[in-house]
């Protein structure tokens, strides 16, 4: 089994008045999450926060079991494990998006989510948003994960270059996130990490 070593911390920045980030730390289930609330929207914090909760939660719960239940279709292209992440962040999403609906002050809450599931050398990835996940392997910086911003569907599409896309006034505008709707699309990956890498 690999070892390794873990630190997290958040910081509120410059720009806004409260910290909307939440994240867990979780070696025993050497499960990785980042939420961050979506700017300008109410209760951004209260999102993130369920988000990385019910995330540990769900995650703590359904590793131990054999055939556990999963949430939304199996992508067979990942393993169970990897599937297993993501079943985890629909939870997540579908509470939110019902406790947005159920309680007026939380109405439009929403976050971005990038979590990471080690088991061994194997490093499952899934996310919604732009929160983002970089590998660091022999002095080379990698992004893992794809922002969903509208700016990035645009550059999808064809209709920008990637240099119109990084100064774009969309670059920041969330097209997927945790609550915005019933059902979120969750993008997944899977690859093997080496000793000595980063991860970020």
């Amino acid at each position: 089994m690999m070892k390794f070593d873990v630190v997290g911390k958040s910081d509120q920045g410059k720009v806004r008045k409260n910290n909307e980030d939440n994240f867990c730390v979780d070696e025993v289930s050497r499960l990785f999450v980042v939420c961050d609330g979506v700017g300008g929207q109410q209760a951004g914090e209260t999102a993130s926060r369920l988000g990385v909760e019910v995330i540990r939660e769900q995650i703590r719960k359904i590793l131990p079991e054999k055939d556990a239940h999963i949430v939304g279709q199996y992508d067979e292209r990942y393993s169970t494990k990897t599937n297993y992440l993501a079943s985890c962040i629909r939870v997540a999403n579908q509470l939110i998006f019902e406790a947005a609906k159920e309680y007026p002050q939380n109405n439009g809450m929403s976050s971005t989510v990038v979590a990471a599931l080690l088991d061994d050398y194997e490093l499952s990835i899934a996310y919604a948003g732009d929160s983002r996940i970089y590998r660091l392997h022999e002095n080379e910086l990698t992004l893992l994960s794809r922002d969903h911003t509208l700016a990035n569907e645009q550059l999808k599409l064809g209709l920008i270059t990637a240099q119109e896309a990084e100064h774009s006034r969309y670059r920041h505008v969330i097209t997927r996130a945790l609550g915005i709707e019933e059902k979120i699309e969750v993008d997944l990956d899977e690859l093997l990490v080496s000793a000595g890498d980063y991860l970020l």
